[in-house]
């Protein structure tokens, strides 16, 4: 995920003329959450493998429009505390997301547990 993450990131930072921000955040959250159901019911590794690749491209595509949408959002006092606000949930949820996310993977009879 991080590869494909890493490769989509730039070009999503600054979209292409005519397509707005909100847009491409809105593509990037129903790729992400598509992909992630899509990872759920992933009958073999391979399928699991290219859920989790269109993810990263979904989140590659979320993440720096939902900075650019904060920044549009507030004015100069409001936008330094909102990219903190940002900036620490994110932290924290990469630290906690993955706990959580694993956890239904440890029951007994989870698939690639």
């Amino acid at each position: 995920m991080r590869c494909c993450w890493a490769l989509w990131c730039s070009p999503a930072a600054r979209p292409p003329i005519g397509t707005g921000r909100k847009r491409v955040f809105l593509v990037g959250v129903v790729a992400f959450t598509a992909a992630s159901v899509a990872c759920g019911a992933a009958p073999n590794m391979p399928m699991l493998i290219a859920a989790r690749a269109i993810q990263g491209i979904g989140a590659a595509l979320l993440t720096p429009a939902s900075l650019a949408l904060l920044g549009a959002s507030f004015d100069d006092k409001g936008r330094g505390q909102a990219v903190g606000i940002w900036a620490g949930v994110s932290g924290l949820m990469s630290a906690v997301g993955p706990v959580l996310g694993g956890w239904p993977g440890r029951s007994p009879g989870a698939r690639y547990s």
